[in-house]
């Protein structure tokens, strides 16, 4: 009768804890792969959740005050048209230049000849 070869019982622990350590992470692999499937379907319905919670938190919110007491409040807009503005600077810019002149001329007079 042919006799087996003996195997060391270091060996055999060892491969022992080996297949151990396979089987956990195959377990742990699986896990995680049937989270990753349920995952969009998760963060779609907290999605959802938070939306509802902010309609909810409108809903049940006082109205909003009004100043003009339930009027529309009229805001006065920008005042002038942009044509209006450029000749209202125009003015000022031929008014200041006048002045200036008008300054030069009496400064100018003011000088004795001499």
């Amino acid at each position: 009768m042919p006799r087996k070869p003996l195997r060391t019982t270091r060996q055999t622990a060892e491969e022992r804890r080996i297949e151990q350590q396979r089987a956990e992470l195959l377990r742990k692999q699986q896990e995680l792969e049937a989270r990753l499937v349920a995952l969009p379907a998760v963060i779609e319905q907290q999605r959802k959740a938070s939306e509802q919670k902010a309609r909810d938190r409108a809903r049940s919110a006082s109205p909003p005050i009004s100043p003009g007491r339930g009027r529309p409040v009229r805001r006065p807009g920008p005042r002038g048209t942009p044509g209006r503005r450029a000749r209202v600077a125009r003015i000022k810019a031929v008014s200041l230049l006048a002045l200036f002149v008008l300054i030069l001329f009496l400064v100018w007079r003011a000088i004795p000849a001499g």
